[in-house]
């Protein structure tokens, strides 16, 4: 599959790594039920997470992960949590009233509730903006649902969780893959499934303290790009829709979000190997990529991942953040040009923008910034 038009040092990195992931997985859960069979797809924006057990476990950010077995069976270093955009029209443009006061004061009457801030963390961000077809103000949230991710009852493979006793490791040399099976595997399903509206619900409650009697919440409309779409499946980073769906696609700090809907005759129809139903599977963002001749490594003995001679240890909250020599993509702004997104991806993704939403302001990791069109 051509990814994107251009040659992508990430690319020609990842995808070999997770052809091998694909096919560990394949021997892992065939001692289960010998039928079995799995599939790895990347989409366009596949990159590099921030978390190091993902990567050291297989898998990176941008890609589609499924099986189909007879027990129920979970590959933990998925890192499944449920990321979620949310666009919210608004009654009024109110993002000239908006300041980093008002950050500070959500960030304060939340920690007086049971929600957990992390607005400021990875690529999470809040960004009221205009859209330039409906010329309708909106607020976009983008988070996940910190509240069950490190915790003892959260899905993140912590130690000392209330599923890591339970773990099963399959090794091919320095490799390796982790996972859950049996009743296990169906609880943390159905807590998977269940967060969904949870994390919807936790961006409306969120935009309502944010916006609080400035202006009226008109809509809401909710995308997961990191979730699991079925008992056997995750999306990692990326949208697999179904024809005629419409997702957002990110970009960097301040730049413009485009409304994106995908259209067939591309090389990213992604076939079920349950249900055999079709779906087009959409980037949700411009993913993060490396310099050129990066490597990387796992020693298990050690627990350590080798990025090119830096070395971070494979445990919870360390993370590939900060590393200079990955970085987001970067394209062109206009969708039309030729170095856009949209026309780098044509062959593996066509499809058509029917929005172009502006940033005007927004709080990250960078805080709270005001913002002009590029």
């Amino acid at each position: 599959m051509e990814l994107l038009k251009r040659r992508d040092p990430a690319h020609d990195l990842l995808i070999p790594y997770i052809n091998e992931t694909q096919s560990m997985m394949n021997e892992a859960i065939s001692l289960f039920d010998k039928t079995a069979v799995c599939q790895i797809v990347p989409a366009v924006d596949l990159g590099f997470p921030h978390d190091v057990i993902r990567i050291a476990g297989g898998f990176a950010t941008g890609m589609f992960v499924e099986w189909r077995c007879n027990v129920p069976f979970i590959p933990i270093d998925t890192t499944v949590n449920i990321d979620t955009s949310s666009i919210f029209e608004l009654e009024e443009d109110v993002s000239d009233d908006i300041n980093e006061l008002d950050f500070e004061k959500l960030r304060d009457k939340m920690s007086e509730s049971s929600y957990l801030f992390n607005f400021h963390k990875g690529n999470h961000f809040i960004s009221f903006c205009h859209s330039t077809e409906t010329d309708k103000p909106l607020l976009i949230i983008h988070s996940n649902e910190k509240e069950f991710k490190y915790q003892f009852n959260g899905l993140m493979p912590v130690r000392g969780n209330w599923f890591m006793d339970d773990v099963k490791i399959f090794q091919k040399g320095e490799r390796y893959l982790r996972y859950i099976t049996g009743q296990k595997a169906e609880l943390f399903t159905d807590m998977a499934k269940m967060l969904e509206e949870y994390n919807f619900i936790r961006h409306r409650f969120v935009a309502n303290l944010i916006v609080g009697n400035k202006t009226k919440i008109i809509s809401q409309k909710d995308h997961n790009h990191y979730f699991m779409p079925t008992r056997k499946s995750v999306a990692i980073g990326c949208f697999p829709v179904t024809y005629g769906d419409e997702v957002p696609i990110f970009s960097k700090l301040g730049r413009d979000i485009f409304i994106f809907k995908p259209e067939k005759g591309g090389e990213n129809i992604l076939t079920s190997l349950n249900s055999n139903k079709e779906y087009l599977l959409t980037p949700h963002g411009w993913g993060k990529t490396c310099e050129k001749d990066i490597e990387f490594c796992i020693n298990y003995t050690t627990n350590e991942f080798d990025l090119s001679g830096d070395k971070y240890k494979i445990e919870p909250l360390v993370s590939l953040g900060k590393d200079k020599r990955l970085q987001i993509r970067e394209f062109d702004t206009n969708p039309n040009n030729e170095n856009s997104l949209f026309v780098q991806m044509r062959k593996s993704c066509p499809g058509i923008v029917v929005d172009r939403i502006v940033q005007k302001c927004s709080y990250s990791q960078f805080g709270f910034n005001r913002h002009t069109s590029i």
